[in-house]
């Protein structure tokens, strides 16, 4: 009689092949196009757990009318570096590493403090949501600063800081949306999502977490023709401690959608074990 062993084990070995291609509980899912395009642009395959959850972030954001007002969504805490590097709403657009970043499986990137950053490619002001009075910015950092004087900047443009978010080690949050002028303030932790919206002339909207923080009364310029870098300031200072989960950046976010961004992307993370 055939040992139980020799009887299970390719009924076993037929599961697993179905869930690395794609399935769960044994049953087929179709997903997005969008995921689909995503996909192909990563050098190596996520597992089929890990495609599941990018579609389900992608369903959220594309139910909560998110989607359509993005440029750009790196989300780098992944399963590969390069996957780290991949914009979701634009697969063809892969940031560049200069020289050389920490990257951290699930987690994304840090600098090494002293010269490297990431350079997204994406010019400001040829965006084609981001506009004067209808933009945001945001990151999700999971990293205090930390060391004396430390002031980490997680998104700026390459030379010219009209739109830019520092963090700094003793717990202040500061930030432009195209203005010269920078309001800062000191939110609870510096870990977590951190948003900057505009939908109007003469001020925008910061939210932590999904949660409104603050207005800052400035008026706005128009985007300059420079290139979107994250983890530098553009002296340039870069970043000391930060660590990089997700950036993006587009249209102007509501009250309502920065809350849906950030539970899009909290689950997404959580799903990655992130705390």
């Amino acid at each position: 009689m055939p040992s139980l062993l020799k009887i299970t084990t390719p009924v076993l070995r037929s599961v697993l092949t179905r869930v690395d291609l794609g399935y769960v509980g044994g049953v087929a899912r179709t997903l997005q196009t969008e995921t689909t395009t995503l996909l192909a642009a990563m050098t190596v395959q996520p597992n089929a757990a890990r495609k599941n959850l990018i579609d389900d972030c992608v369903i959220a954001l594309k139910s909560a009318g998110v989607w359509t007002k993005l440029d750009f969504l790196y989300v780098h805490a992944a399963h590969d570096k390069q996957a780290g590097f991949v914009n979701w709403k634009t697969p063809s657009n892969v940031a560049t590493e200069i020289p050389t970043l920490n990257f951290t499986t699930d987690r994304g990137f840090k600098s090494n403090g002293t010269s490297a950053y990431i350079n997204t490619g994406l010019v400001e002001s040829a965006l084609t949501n981001f506009k004067q009075n209808d933009a945001h910015l945001a990151v999700w950092n999971l990293v205090t600063p930390a060391g004396s004087g430390t002031n980490d900047t997680v998104i700026s443009e390459l030379t010219t800081p009209r739109s830019i978010m520092s963090l700094n080690n003793v717990g202040s949050f500061s930030s432009r949306l195209q203005t010269a002028a920078t309001q800062t303030a000191s939110p609870a932790s510096l870990i977590g999502h951190f948003c900057i919206s505009r939908s109007l002339a003469a001020s925008y909207d910061r939210y932590v977490n999904g949660t409104f923080f603050d207005t800052a009364s400035t008026a706005s310029s128009a985007p300059i023709a420079e290139a979107i870098v994250l983890l530098r300031s553009t002296t340039p200072v870069f970043a000391n401690a930060s660590q990089l989960a997700v950036s993006h950046g587009g249209a102007g976010l509501t009250a309502g959608e920065a809350t849906s961004m950030y539970n899009a992307l909290r689950t997404y993370l959580t799903g990655l074990g992130v705390p």
